[in-house]
């Protein structure tokens, strides 16, 4: 088993940044009014456990983070649910204006094909009668 010692040149290594996606700041995640409750407390303490490891303060809010979030899961659950349930009915309903669109769309298909071949017909008819007349 290595030590976080030996693992830290190899973490930081893996973790540079110019792998990384998605840099940001300190002051970015703490004031950000939808990161600074749960995830800036987190992103706080985790902070304190690089420089301390052993910070048994650090741990506890990470404890206390995790049991508040595992107090709200049932809530955010139902929320999903409800918000999956709406998203259901309303791609079934655009899937069904989708079918009307394509079936009118094939109607209006044949209403023109069936022109065309009205408008075709009216022009042989016409190209008949101007080769009668002359």
């Amino acid at each position: 088993m290595y030590t976080i010692d030996e693992m830290e040149p190899q973490v930081s290594e893996f973790l540079s940044n110019e792998l990384r996606h998605h840099a940001y700041k300190t002051e970015d995640v703490l004031l950000d009014p939808i990161l600074r409750d749960w995830a800036g407390a987190a992103y706080e303490a985790l902070l304190v456990l690089e420089r301390n490891p052993g910070s048994k303060k650090a741990m506890a809010k990470l404890d206390e983070i995790s049991a508040e979030f595992d107090r709200a899961s049932p809530i955010m659950h139902r929320f999903y649910d409800q918000v999956r349930k709406e998203r259901e009915v309303e791609i079934e309903s655009l899937k069904e204006m989708l079918t009307g669109a394509q079936g009118t769309a094939s109607e209006l298909t044949l209403a023109l094909d069936e022109q065309e071949q009205e408008a075709a017909s009216l022009k042989e008819a016409l190209i008949e009668a101007q080769n009668k007349e002359s």
